[in-house]
């Protein structure tokens, strides 16, 4: 399950590419309500994982406008890894 997949690697971080992926770690917020915004996924029987959700590839490909939010995004995790 996915939750024995994030156990097993232990990740720092997660980011959620896309709505699908944002609701299934964060629940029912849409993604233009968490984008950008770190959350807290926590996997049965291991720690909270913080998550970032952000817009899908296909969402750039489709409305090029949108990379800067993502760009925004990528800066954030830059400086959370760094921390």
């Amino acid at each position: 399950s996915l939750d024995e997949q994030i156990a097993v690697v232990g990740p720092k971080v997660i980011v959620a590419l896309g709505e699908a992926a944002a609701r299934a770690l964060l629940g029912e917020a849409s993604l233009g309500q968490v984008r950008g915004q770190w959350g807290s996924y926590t996997p049965r029987g291991a720690a909270a994982v913080k998550v970032l959700p952000t817009f899908h590839p296909a969402a750039l490909l489709r409305d090029p406008a949108l990379k800067r939010d993502v760009w925004t995004d990528m800066k954030n995790l830059k400086k959370e890894l760094e921390s």
